[in-house]
């Protein structure tokens, strides 16, 4: 099957890599494919590394596929849809702690005490003790947030994909 990788570069930020199997990058207007010749040996040293995080990710996310994540007092919360692991890991920080930190996404924020309204048939949001998860994301932003709450409370967590 068709797989888009897209790595994506912000002067002072770190690289986010992401696959998707959604769009063909190269029906998009201004993309470029760079083809190599048979005789052509990759250059290693070229190759650019992207540095480590707090929350470390062993394998690229694929949209679709589910991901673990190790705490430090090594409980592992790893379930068959990424949204549910990604709703666990936020309760296994804390809802109230996650919320003050004020993560926020189309406008909600990422822990809520009220609901935001329905869009298509789709709920943006999960209700779960008494709070309301915003969970419309992409894995790859999931696993960016549970990064960046990790970060902002100080707690080491490991990210695999499975």
């Amino acid at each position: 099957r068709d797989l888009v990788l897209v790595l994506e570069y912000h002067p002072g930020e770190e690289i986010s890599v992401a696959l998707s199997r959604k769009i063909k990058v190269a029906e998009m207007l201004g993309a470029k494919t760079i083809e190599k010749e048979d005789d052509q040996q990759p250059d290693v040293a070229a190759t650019p590394t992207i540095p480590a995080t707090t929350a470390p990710i062993t394998t690229i996310p694929i949209a679709g596929v589910p991901f673990s994540v190790e705490f430090p007092d090594k409980e592992v919360i790893a379930e068959k849809k990424a949204v549910t692991t990604f709703v666990k890991s936020l309760q296994k920080f804390g809802l109230d702690k996650v919320q003050k930190l004020d993560i926020n996404f189309s406008g909600y924020n990422l822990v809520s005490d009220v609901p935001c309204p329905l869009r298509g048939n789709s709920p943006l949001q999960h209700y779960v003790d008494g709070k309301y998860i915003f969970v419309n994301l992409s894995n790859a932003v999931k696993i960016k947030t549970i990064q960046k709450i990790a970060s902002k409370l100080g707690i080491n967590v490991l990210i695999q994909c499975v």
